[in-house]
């Protein structure tokens, strides 16, 4: 009987963590439940028991970036960026013409030639942010694997703004 349980877990395996592929960042969602001899995940494709005796380490981690991902939506949104481009410096000529103040054309599509790059980083940051429950352990043919875990509350902002260090915290203090 688990001493508690934790909704909104996030869990990654080994290898959707390590991807630098991947659309979404875990493998499945559910609950923790936490005892004194073990860690159990019930999400809604499969089950995860790990036995605490079995756990050789755990970490907070970042997962890997997924650049690949990052490179395929960058060059997607280039087909949305380009003709936004050019709708903003159809409306700064005319707000320069109006204005009488050539400025505004430097102004508008500086701004808007920045916001690409910028939203790209936005979302790398938000990537690194992100810290992860990673728990090595011994499966039952005793083979070492490991299971990642997040705070998936608040659309996963839960987990960003403290939630998984939180988790971590719960975590190792039933062991």
């Amino acid at each position: 009987m688990p001493d508690s349980f934790i909704e909104n877990i996030w869990y990654a395996t080994r290898e959707r963590a390590e991807s630098i592929s991947k659309t979404i960042v875990y493998d499945d969602k559910g609950k923790l439940l936490l005892s004194e001899e073990a860690i159990a995940f019930e999400g809604n494709k499969l089950k995860l028991r790990v036995e605490r005796r079995k756990i050789r380490n755990m970490s907070l981690v970042t997962q890997k970036l997924p650049i690949k991902s990052y490179a395929v939506s960058a060059l997607a949104s280039l087909v949305f960026w380009v003709p936004l481009l050019a709708i903003v410096l159809f409306i700064s000529v005319i707000l320069a013409f109006v204005l009488k103040n050539l400025f505004v054309i430097v102004g508008c599509m500086g701004a808007a030639i920045l916001m690409f790059p910028l939203s790209i980083l936005a979302g790398m940051a938000v990537g690194l942010s992100m810290k992860w429950v990673k728990i090595d352990y011994l499966d039952d043919k005793g083979k070492e694997e490991s299971a990642y875990f997040f705070d998936g509350s608040k659309l996963g902002w839960g987990g960003i703004f403290g939630g998984t260090k939180r988790l971590y915290g719960a975590i190792s203090k039933k062991g």
